[in-house]
């Protein structure tokens, strides 16, 4: 098949994904920039274990030869050559941190309802999105729950197999067992659709796994729990803020969405006349 070079703007990294080949590969979406604004799924990148010029940000553009992925027919998915990922500018808040730049890219792509989002599964349309954006109505709620001992255990084990496969670090510095999360993280909220019944959806945004490994060390686990709470609610949904979801399905369950990430803008009120 032949392979297309893409430039795309990195909108979410999901948490590192341990398959039982063993591999390790993180799930990247983000915004196409070299043609008509759309959504693209790049999955498996290995991306602790790339060279470290090409570990790129999110918002910051990349170029990338990747192939329409082989047995998935979400139109949206490619399988990327990471030897070829060129790192390109990032893209910050803007000079009056008014995030216009990086809120240009998200408002070109389509927001739904996740209700519309399901129905659009549902309907057996011919090539339903698979990726979106959502606006949520007020303030989602943040579930926390403990994984299986067994599911934990497992990937505890795979992580060993991986660092322990040899043609993984022929050419790399050898990268410690990547430390999956024993918790489960939870977004309960409502979408604007008029008929909503409410939404619950694990959150697989790297950062809230980050920040995890950040504060469970060093504080019980009330407080560890208050701090994320903390960060996923009070600070990306606060009231000066014009927050959205990004999510997507799974290749096998394709009415099952995750969350992938927050985008959390200033409100448009909160922003100084000045700076508008």
């Amino acid at each position: 098949m032949q392979s297309e070079r893409l430039t795309l703007v990195c909108l979410v990294k999901a948490s590192p994904v341990l398959t039982s080949q063993p591999r390790e590969g993180m799930c990247v979406a983000g915004v196409r920039i070299d043609s008509v604004p759309t959504w693209v799924r790049l999955w498996p990148i290995p991306f602790r274990h790339l060279e470290h010029e090409q570990q790129f940000r999110k918002y910051q553009e990349i170029s990338v030869e990747a192939v329409p992925a082989k047995g998935d027919s979400r139109s949206e998915s490619w399988t990327p050559n990471v030897d070829s990922i060129e790192l390109r500018r990032f893209i910050g808040t803007g000079p009056n941190r008014d995030w216009s730049e990086r809120r240009e890219l998200v408002h070109g792509l389509d927001i739904h309802s996740m209700c519309d989002l399901l129905a659009m599964q549902k309907s057996g349309a011919t090539v339903p999105p698979s990726l979106g954006v959502v606006k949520v109505r007020g303030k989602p709620q943040l579930g926390i729950t403990r994984r299986d001992a067994t599911q934990t255990q497992e990937w505890a084990d795979r992580a060993n197999r991986i660092v322990a496969a040899p043609s993984l670090f022929d050419t790399h510095d050898r990268v410690p067992p990547y430390p999956m999360c024993p918790w489960r993280f939870r977004y309960q909220y409502q979408c604007m659709s008029a008929h909503c019944k409410g939404h619950d959806q694990t959150i697989v945004d790297w950062e809230i796994d980050a920040l995890w490994r950040k504060v469970s060390d060093r504080t019980a686990e009330a407080d560890w729990q208050e701090i994320i709470r903390q960060k996923f609610i009070d600070e990306l949904w606060s009231d000066n803020k014009d927050s959205l979801l990004f999510v997507g399905n799974q290749h096998r369950h394709r009415q099952s969405f995750l969350v992938l990430g927050v985008f959390w803008p200033p409100a448009r009120s909160a922003i100084q006349p000045s700076l508008l």
